[in-house]
C-alpha cells in the first residue's frame, strides 16, 4: 500500500453531480480522506498513473488533476482530522509538531 495526495480543480461549469462523480472516482481507488476542499489523502494498492487514469475519466475539459506519491514523514500537527492522521500513520510514521500558535484564527 502507498499513500498519495490527489488534488483537483474543476472548471467553472462544475455541477454537484459532476463533483460527486469525481469524488466517487477518487474513493474507488482506495481508502480516501478529504483534508481540504479538492485535496485528498489516498491509501491505495494502485500506481499513481492508474489512479490518475481512473479519476480523469470523470473530468471535463478545463478540469485539473494532480496525483503524487507521499513518502517519509509528515508534519500536520493537530490541524487535520484523526481519520486523515490515522490513514497516513497506517503506512508510515507521522511526526507531530507542537502547535504554538494558530495562525488560521
Amino acid at each position: 500500500m502507498k499513500i498519495y495526495i490527489v488534488t483537483y480543480e474543476l472548471n467553472e461549469a462544475d455541477t454537484p453531480a459532476h463533483h460527486s462523480r469525481v469524488i466517487e472516482a477518487i474513493q474507488y481507488q482506495g481508502e480516501a480522506v478529504e483534508i481540504q476542499h479538492g485535496v485528498w489523502i489516498l491509501k491505495s494498492v494502485y500506481a499513481h498513473s492508474a489512479i490518475r487514469k481512473g479519476i480523469e475519466k470523470e473530468l471535463d475539459p478545463g478540469d485539473k488533476l494532480f496525483v503524487g506519491s507521499l513518502k517519509g514523514y509528515s508534519a500536520m500537527g493537530e490541524t487535520f482530522s484523526k481519520k486523515a492522521a490515522s490513514l497516513i500513520a497506517s503506512v508510515w510514521h507521522t511526526a507531530k509538531v507542537p502547535v504554538t500558535k494558530n495562525y488560521l484564527r
